[in-house]
């Protein structure tokens, strides 16, 4: 296998396309022959976690400025304990929020958030 994974790299490198890995460690530290190691080394390597809860709402507090959205204090520490916590429907919440500020031409506040929230619970 490790053989078919040094071929495949070379010819990736050869046709100027792209691979994907991923990894519990990092190559460095694998336990496979030197060359496929080095092979793996020659890109891009990141370490990815999950956020923290300061870093989600560090994240959703600049996506809103770059959108142009005020929230109020409290608007995202209370989203992140009562709504699913992963980014991906953090990031859809702040977009839906958002069209409903418009529609209701309301700043985005606590209880306009509670009231989005209570709406959408209905609608499921």
């Amino acid at each position: 296998a490790q053989i078919d994974a040094f071929a495949l790299f070379n010819e990736i490198r050869a046709n100027n396309a792209f691979m994907v890995c991923s990894g519990d460690v990092a190559p460095a530290v694998l336990p496979v022959r030197e060359d496929l190691r080095t092979r793996m080394g020659w890109g891009l390597i990141y370490q990815i976690h999950g956020l923290t809860d300061e870093e989600k709402v560090a994240a959703l507090s600049q996506a809103a400025a770059a959108r142009g959205l005020t929230l109020s204090p409290g608007v995202l520490p209370y989203l992140l304990s009562h709504f699913q916590r992963d980014m991906r429907s953090l990031s859809s919440m702040l977009d839906s929020l958002d069209q409903y500020s418009l529609e209701t031409q309301r700043p985005i506040t606590l209880p306009l958030l509670r009231e989005w929230l209570q709406a959408e619970a209905k609608e499921e």
